[in-house]
């Protein structure tokens, strides 16, 4: 039977692999709603192909501007406004030309004109906001890797809530070395994550909070401060897990719970 902690992790690992999927499944889309674009911009094909192009856009763009959203929303939300910018109207346009005239408007085939007939405006106008929106979503690609692990890390977080409580309650009842090594587990994986995204790697089968510590401070990462305290922290993990001869006391323990919730809040 898998741990509560094993099923967690695998959890974090599925649902991460899935907006990866997600991510080049848009930007497989993007490219063929680009390609429909261009040759619907295109004068040197017919017209039939032209308007064949568009109907592909039409059908498919919303779905595509939908699921873009939501992506950018968890792992690039510093972009979504811009992203969406340039797909709706603006509330309050004194005119409309090339340089406001947005996807939505060439999805409703929306046409502008001086009085003598020049066009101001037309679908074609904006393709190149549609290729802006595609070029944030490409962008995702590059920052992913960071952003999957501050995705992790807020799918960690409820497990690792209800890690310290069920240590707090053990502790609580006299069990402290059982609450101290469920602590231990906390940390490691914690800063096993940070090292993971820092590109860092332990050469050790199985490596200890004071493995990872060393790891970080060796690569100016952690501060002084920071790796003393964890230190401390991991001094009373191991009097939980190793030490038989002396029994860690409840206060000791309550100092590593309260650590610990120090350590995921704080380090990163």
């Amino acid at each position: 039977m898998e741990t509560k902690t094993k099923k967690s992790e695998k959890e974090s690992s599925i649902q991460t692999s899935r907006y990866e999927d997600d991510l080049d499944k848009l930007m497989e889309l993007g490219l063929k709603l680009q390609e429909w674009y261009k040759d619907f911009c295109n004068d040197s094909i017919s017209v039939e192909q032209k308007n064949a192009s568009w109907g592909k856009f039409f059908l498919k763009y919303q779905t595509w501007y939908s699921e873009s959203i939501s992506l950018i929303k968890i792992c690039l939300p510093d972009r979504l406004n811009e992203f969406k910018k340039l797909y709706e109207k603006q509330i309050k346009r004194k005119g409309i030309d090339s340089e406001n005239y947005v996807i939505e408007d060439a999805l409703d085939g929306l046409t502008t004109s001086f009085g003598g007939g020049r066009v101001i405006s037309e679908p074609k106008c904006a393709l190149i906001k549609f290729q802006r929106q595609l070029a944030i979503l490409h962008s995702l690609e590059q920052t992913f890797k960071s952003s999957l692990f501050s995705l992790k890390t807020m799918l960690q977080a409820d497990l690792f809530d209800d890690d310290i409580l069920a240590a707090k309650n053990l502790n609580k009842n006299g069990f402290a070395r059982a609450a101290g090594a469920m602590c231990g587990v906390v940390i490691e994986k914690h800063l096993s994550e940070i090292c993971e995204n820092h590109e860092l790697k332990v050469n050790k089968a199985n490596p200890t909070i004071n493995d990872f510590n060393d790891l970080l401070k060796s690569n100016n990462i952690n501060q002084i401060s920071n790796f003393r305290k964890i230190q401390y922290l991991a001094d009373i993990r191991n009097k939980c897990d190793h030490n038989k001869k002396e029994e860690p006391t409840k206060e000791e323990v309550s100092e590593l719970i309260d650590g610990t919730i120090w350590l995921i809040k704080n380090i990163f």
